[in-house]
Order: structure tokens, then C-alpha cells, then sequence
């Protein structure tokens, strides 16, 4: 039976063992999108790199990992700080966990349940949030083991490099021997990054490919999202993200989030805690023809998230 502190709802882990797959590009838009369209989200930042913080615009107050090092050995709950988005909180993340790294590596052979300690610092304030998405780390193994110890379902972003699916593949073992200790970790889907746009054959070759290595026990995500250096650089450097980039993204948004906002989180009946969309309303994200690129596969991407998540936690209810 799996322990209380794994396999958490609505708990998701993005993670490749290579780093430059737009993984934390990822969680930050993806998590703000949905937040802006009313979900309460938490983003969780396990990377020694701190992107999380640079892409929010929060480089400024970030304790650089600390509040993790501190709690999740203790067995104490998170206290999650805000981002300055409604609806949207972090842990941060930074140079410190390397030190936390250390910690629970010299605790495995001590404490039979050490791979519970970050499931256990989520657990008690998993029900004040819609989506919890963690930012693992491309290194540092045991912080991607906690990470999948504590999630219900994993994405995968990766580009077309072979160093990148091979980092894909890594995190395919890391996975499976995860679920000796989270039996309800499911991937997913896997999200192609770094293509351009114009490249359709490419894509649907790294398609290909990508099946083929995981002998195609996850879905691939429609939306690629694409290599875009200068609205990339602009992300990082003044903390905005990319539809937040665009002066008219705002209006666009709001008007067709509006669907998306009435889409109902219900508690399931025989599972409490547990959460399931409802899938009677679709909603359609479009952004204006102004908005670049790059923030449209984003709304896109984030869109696929509720549709994947919902389909997942309705295969769940109906096995239950």
C-alpha cells in the first residue's frame, strides 16, 4: 500500500535528466496560466539553479532553498511564499539544496522512510492548492527521487538531441523504481521543446522517436513549444513571463480564460482529497494574432495540462 506522503493529487513532476529542456520554463508559465484562470497553484523549485525565482521576477526575495533545507528533514509542513500573482505561491529553490541533497543522502541508510520527506512537507498543505508543479533538478538523484515519491504524475519536456532523450530515458528508470515506494506515479506525457516552428517534419520524427523509447507508455503532447531565444532572454531578464511580455496578452486573456475559469475542481466521491476536472465544459485558449509565438505555445501547453490531467484522474476514479 502506498504511503500517505506519495503519490499526492494533482501533484506533478517535471522532470529530464538533462538540463536546457525548458523545464522551468515550463512549471512558471504553465502554472501562472492556470493560476490567472483561477486554479490555486503551488510551484515547488527542487533546482540548484533557482529559474523558478528568476522567472517570476522574484531573484530579489528568494532564500535560495533554505526554507527547504529546513523543513523537509524535520518533517515540518511547507510555508509557501507569494509570488505576486493572484492564486499563484513558490518554494524556492537555489544553491542551498545542495546541502539538502547531502542531508538526506547521509539519511538513507538510517531512516527506512526517508524517500516520504518531501511528500510529507507537501501532504499537509496539499488542500490549499488545485496543482502542485515541482521543478526537478537535471542532477542530484535523490532530490528527483523525493520529487517522484511525492508526485502522482510525471512530464517529461524534451528536445531532439540525443542527449536530451537519453536524459528522458534516465528519468524512464529513475521512474520505475520509484513506484516501489508510489505505486499511483503515472507519467503523464512527455512535451517536445526546442524546435522551431517551422519544422514540421522534425517534429514528428523527435514523435517518433520518443515512442520508440518509451515503448509508448505516455502520450506525447500536441503542442511543441519552440526555440525562441530573444522572448527567452526578455523572461529572464525582467521577470515577466512570456504572455505577460505582451501589453494586450492581459485583455486577451481574461476574456478567453473565462471558459477555462468555469471548468469545476470536484472533490471525488470515493476518493476525499482527491480532485477531478470536469471535462462537460472544454475550453479553447486562443491569444490575440499580436501575442508572440512562444507565449501562444504556452497557452496551448497549458491547456493540454487540463485535458491530460482530467482524462488521468477520470481512468482513476473508474478503476477505483
Amino acid at each position: 500500500m502506498t504511503n500517505a506522503a506519495a503519490g499526492l493529487p494533482r501533484t506533478i513532476a517535471v522532470i529530464n535528466g538533462k538540463g536546457g529542456v525548458f523545464k522551468s520554463s515550463i512549471v512558471s508559465s504553465v502554472g501562472a496560466l492556470l493560476a490567472e484562470a483561477g486554479w490555486r497553484v503551488l510551484l515547488i523549485d527542487l533546482d540548484i539553479q533557482g529559474n523558478q525565482s528568476e522567472d517570476l521576477g522574484l531573484a530579489d526575495s528568494t532564500d535560495e532553498g533554505k526554507h527547504q533545507v529546513a523543513v523537509i528533514p524535520a518533517g515540518r509542513p511547507f510555508e509557501p511564499q507569494p509570488t505576486g500573482r493572484e492564486r499563484l505561491d513558490i518554494i524556492h529553490g537555489g544553491i542551498e539544496l545542495e546541502d539538502l541533497a547531502s542531508v538526506m543522502q547521509g539519511r538513507q541508510a538510517r531512516d527506512p522512510e526517508w524517500m516520504y520527506a518531501l511528500g510529507k512537507s507537501i501532504a499537509s498543505i496539499r488542500d490549499d492548492y488545485d496543482l502542485i508543479l515541482m521543478d526537478c533538478p537535471p542532477g542530484l538523484p535523490i532530490l528527483q527521487t523525493l520529487a517522484l515519491v511525492a508526485a502522482r504524475y510525471v512530464v517529461i519536456p524534451t528536445r531532439s538531441d540525443a542527449g536530451s532523450r537519453k536524459g528522458m530515458r534516465l528519468v524512464a528508470r529513475r521512474f520505475a523504481a520509484a513506484r516501489a515506494w508510489n505505486e499511483d506515479l503515472e507519467l503523464l506525457g512527455v512535451v517536445r521543446t526546442g524546435i522551431t516552428s517551422s519544422a514540421k517534419g522534425i517534429r514528428e520524427e523527435v514523435r517518433r522517436e520518443i515512442a520508440a523509447d518509451l515503448g509508448g507508455a505516455a502520450p506525447v503532447f500536441e503542442t511543441c513549444i519552440r526555440y525562441a531565444e530573444r522572448p527567452a532572454k526578455a523572461v529572464r531578464d525582467t521577470g515577466r513571463l512570456p504572455h505577460e511580455l505582451e501589453p494586450e496578452a492581459e485583455r486577451w486573456f481574461k476574456a478567453r480564460f473565462e471558459r477555462l475559469r468555469e471548468r469545476k475542481v470536484k472533490e471525488a466521491a470515493t476518493k476525499p482529497g482527491a480532485h477531478r476536472a470536469d471535462r462537460t465544459d472544454e475550453a479553447e485558449i486562443v491569444l490575440a494574432p499580436s501575442t508572440t509565438g512562444l507565449a501562444q505555445d504556452y497557452a496551448e501547453l497549458a491547456q493540454e495540462f487540463v485535458n491530460l490531467l482530467g482524462d488521468a484522474e477520470g481512468r482513476a476514479e473508474e478503476s477505483a
